[in-house]
């Protein structure tokens, strides 16, 4: 496949944090927003906002931990079909994936099986919760719509964060690692006299550290070089 002049720029983790932050601000702002505005000036409005903050904080983190279960990505092993032409000479641990792995099966599992029972007992949380925000009728509409808002952004944030910036960094730090040890071979085929197999070690080391931030530019033809023009006497 030609790719004359096709520059792929991938985002900085810079950006990358800065659009997830500005994502959980908004959230966060959303809900405290909503709280204030259902409390407004009542009596003893303080503690109630402060009910309102910690349940909305308590359900966006349930929210988080799932959604970041459910983003754990996964680890390229280094014998796998799609692994790439340079292997890595060491393997990141992948108990976290496996976990998640489990972890997952067994959430979708009880929910499609006890989705009743859960909401039974969703419906008698929100019951339960109501009462801090007020004796009238739509202080259950209110408790049962913060509660939702709050769980679905808190999966969603947990999610984007797992596959925005954990992936990125601990394919980063595979990265290094892998480098690392590339250039510490390279040291040993330098004492044991193999110049050849050293610099390949540390060209591959490099090519690993050029990764890490940079622009990818892929230019399988290089633009010809004009012939150089006699000079005329």
């Amino acid at each position: 496949m030609r790719t004359r002049g096709l520059k792929v720029t991938m985002p900085s983790s810079g950006k990358t944090w800065a659009a997830f932050l500005t994502w959980l601000a908004g959230g966060i702002v959303l809900a405290a927003a909503a709280v204030l505005l259902y409390v407004g000036p009542q009596p003893g409005r303080w503690s109630t906002v402060a009910i309102g903050f910690i349940v909305t904080a308590a359900t966006m983190l349930a929210g988080g931990v799932v959604g970041f279960i459910f983003g754990v990505p996964r680890v390229l092993a280094a014998d796998s079909a799609a692994a790439p032409r340079r292997q890595a000479t060491i393997t990141g641990n992948t108990n976290l994936e496996q976990i998640s792995d489990w972890l997952t099966k067994i959430l979708v599992g009880v929910g499609l099986t006890q989705f009743g029972s859960i909401a039974s007992g969703a419906g008698r949380l929100i019951g339960n919760i109501a009462p801090a925000f007020g004796d009238g009728p739509d202080a259950n509409v209110f408790t049962g719509g913060l509660g939702i808002f709050s769980i679905a952004f808190g999966f969603v944030t947990g999610w984007l964060y797992t596959r925005l910036l954990l992936g990125g960094a601990m394919a980063q730090a595979d990265r290094r690692a892998t480098a690392r040890d590339l250039i510490e071979a390279a040291k040993d085929a330098e004492q044991a006299g193999d110049g050849a197999a050293a610099r390949d070690l540390r060209g591959r080391a490099m090519d690993l550290l050029d990764g890490d931030g940079r622009d990818i530019t892929q230019d399988d033809d290089p633009p010809a070089v004009p012939p150089a023009q006699e000079t005329r006497t």
